[in-house]
Formats: C-alpha cells, structure tokens, sequence
C-alpha cells in the first residue's frame, strides 16, 4: 500500500463526520495488484522434486497467531519427511528459531530482530512469490496488508476466518479458510493438500488473485473521499 494513499484516506477520515462512520471498511491494507504483477509476477506450484517454500509475512503481534503459524509449518514439515519443507519469516524472534529448531523445521529470515532493522519490502514480496504456500493464522486481524499483497501475487494463504472478505469466495473458503484459528490439524492437512494437489492449488491461486484484486489502496481511498463529499487532497 502506498503511503500517500494511507494519509490520504486517514486524514479524510479525520476531517469527516460521525455521520460517516459506517463507510468505513475493516480492510487494513492493500496494493495495486498491476503493478506487484508486473514488477514480482506470480506463484507457481512447487514441483514434486522442489523445495517446499511455506510463508507468514505478517508480524509477531500475538493476534496474528506466530505460534500457530510455526506449528502448522512444522506439521506440514513433519508430515512430508521426504520433501524440503522449509518456512520463511521476515524478522525472526527468539521463539521462531527456538521452535523450528525444536521441531527440525527449516527457518529462513530475512533479519533477527532488533532495534530500528527492517527488512524492505520488496524482499518480502520477492519471497512471497516464491512461496508455494502462506500460512497466517490470525486470531483477529480484518485484512492485513501482508494477506493482500501474498493472495495478489496469486499465494495461496492458509487463513483462519477471523480474516475478513476471504469467506466471500466459496472455493478459496473451502480450500484456504480454516473456521477456528487454533485447529491447526485442520490449517496443516489444508497446507499439505495445497502441496500436493495442482488442481486445488491452481483453483487456490486463481480464487486469491480474484479476492486480492477486489481491494485497492488508491480506489478505497477515492471511494470514501467521493462518498464523504471531501475535498481531494493535492
């Protein structure tokens, strides 16, 4: 999501009325899936004989449910003993590389986490394309920006239905969604069907790519500043 875009809807926000309250959307979000494609391209599925490249790009806050995550990718880990099961954060913590050590799982990140280090965006999104499957298991999140950007690069992400709009395609909602963030048998057999069906992962895919493209920072903004009856801002 572009900054300006953010600041744009923000301060139109804040210079409405309570009267507009309710023409707020949950979405968190958002990215010109145009132009992640054109300059990213798009996930494919992992050959029989590849690495198996799980993903969870959103942050530690314990609502988006890290240890579930890393649970659900060791089981997938533990369940596919003859694949290279490996799992990508972008900052790792103490209790990631604790817990993938403990449960022999591969962990790749971008940087150990410490003060004022990030890891640019543009590595994220380089390594959610080429992550064959994400995993954000949220136990309250609406739709997070690393959610939109991975399903818009045609990701297939396993979410929990605390994350909103996913549930509005029947197809991504049968095969992605899992009903309770802490059933992680559920979000690990979803995973390793992902892995190893290409029908259900291209159908996946396709049903993210058509959820992601539905949200967009620019339009959303536009949308509630037109509707507010708000000045543009230059």
């Amino acid at each position: 999501m572009r900054n300006l875009s953010h600041f744009r809807y923000l301060d139109a926000f804040s210079r409405s009325s309570s009267a507009y309250e309710d023409r707020i959307v949950s979405w968190q979000g958002g990215c010109d899936y145009e132009v992640l494609r054109k300059e990213f391209g798009h996930c494919e599925f992992p050959n029989p004989d590849s690495v198996v490249n799980l993903g969870t790009f959103s942050k530690w806050e314990w609502w988006k449910g890290p240890m579930i995550n890393l649970h659900v990718a060791a089981g997938v880990n533990r369940l596919l003993p003859k694949r290279d099961v490996r799992w990508y954060v972008p900052m790792a913590w103490d209790e990631h590389r604790k817990g993938a050590r403990n449960a022999g799982l591969k962990l790749e990140y971008g940087v150990q986490v410490r003060r004022g280090v990030i890891v640019p965006q543009s590595e994220v999104l380089s390594r959610a394309r080429r992550s064959h499957v994400g995993l954000e298991m949220a136990f309250s999140d609406a739709f997070p920006r690393s959610v939109n950007e991975s399903m818009n690069l045609g990701l297939p992400v396993i979410v929990s239905s605390a994350i909103e709009h996913v549930r509005s395609n029947p197809v991504y909602d049968e095969l992605c969604v899992v009903q309770n963030p802490n059933d992680m048998l559920c979000a690990t057999e979803k995973a390793i069907r992902l892995i190893e069906d290409h029908d259900a992962w291209l159908a996946a895919s396709q049903a993210a790519m058509e959820i992601g493209s539905e949200y967009h920072a620019n339009r959303e903004a536009d949308i509630f500043i037109k509707e507010a009856g708000i000045p543009v801002l230059k």
